[in-house]
């Protein structure tokens, strides 16, 4: 149902999380925190959109980790590792921000189209490396 959702365009205040689907769908960001919980969206993605949609998240606080999760036509993913954004400090005030980069593999044009989630530490390693064909996440 999903292919590797990614925070972006981290702000003070919020983010973009986007999000490529295998087939058109109807797309929300759910965040709960102290204050309850949060929903952002829906976006949907389309045929004509590559099956890609961003999802504007706003709101949130500076300096601060959200964890996230990603609701796909009203069935939450369940991610094997926890996504979150961590909120930009707010201007004039500095902290250590580290990177993280991120790859996925999608061939359309594949009968049974495989999506690659990578995570890779500061040294270069595969930190975490999952390969989901479509035909798993479809009856």
């Amino acid at each position: 149902m999903l292919a590797g959702p990614m925070p972006g365009q981290i702000k003070a205040n919020g983010a973009s999380v986007w999000v490529r689907t295998l087939a058109p769908s109807k797309v929300e960001v759910r965040i709960d925190n102290e204050e309850g919980n949060l929903v952002f969206g829906p976006v949907y993605t389309t045929e004509e959109t590559d099956l890609s949609a961003v999802v504007e998240v706003d709101g949130l606080k500076p300096a601060i980790k959200y964890a996230y999760k990603v609701i796909v036509n009203g069935k939450t993913i369940s991610p094997e590792v926890e996504q979150t954004i961590m909120t930009l400090p707010e201007d004039n005030q500095s902290e250590e921000v580290k990177i993280a980069f991120g790859e996925f593999t999608f061939l359309p044009s594949d009968k049974d189209p495989a999506v690659v989630f990578r995570l890779v530490g500061e040294d270069g390693q595969n930190l975490f490396e999952k390969t989901v064909r479509k035909s798993e996440l479809t009856p």
